[in-house]
């Protein structure tokens, strides 16, 4: 999982591809923003992400290529890591390539 700003707020990405879970794996927890930003179409294209998330004249350094596309990542508010402790409810922001009920199931085995 990795953590995302969602209109102000911090969400949890989900992923699925094998590349970001071995990443994950070797790391821990990470954050990280899209490659869009909230509310606009994914973009494939490394360079055209950077260049739409760069601001204020600073450019983003990015690694030349596109994405295969596809799904994109599903995206929680999981509120015990959020807003309270006493509640291990999530919402699903934004379903992707992992359903809700997935998560959802994932969430109560852990639980």
């Amino acid at each position: 999982m990795t953590l995302d700003s969602v209109a102000g707020r911090v969400a949890v990405r989900i992923v699925a591809h094998p590349s970001a879970k071995r990443l994950l794996e070797a790391t821990g927890p990470l954050t990280a923003t899209s490659a869009n930003r909230s509310g606009e179409a994914p973009v494939t294209d490394c360079e055209e992400a950077a260049r739409l998330l760069s601001g204020d004249g600073e450019a983003i350094e990015y690694v030349s290529g596109t994405c295969p596309g596809g799904s994109p990542s599903t995206l929680i508010a999981w509120y015990s890591v959020c807003d309270s402790t006493e509640s291990s409810d999530i919402e699903v922001l934004r379903e992707g390539v992992i359903s809700e009920r997935e998560v959802r199931s994932w969430l109560t085995r852990r639980i």
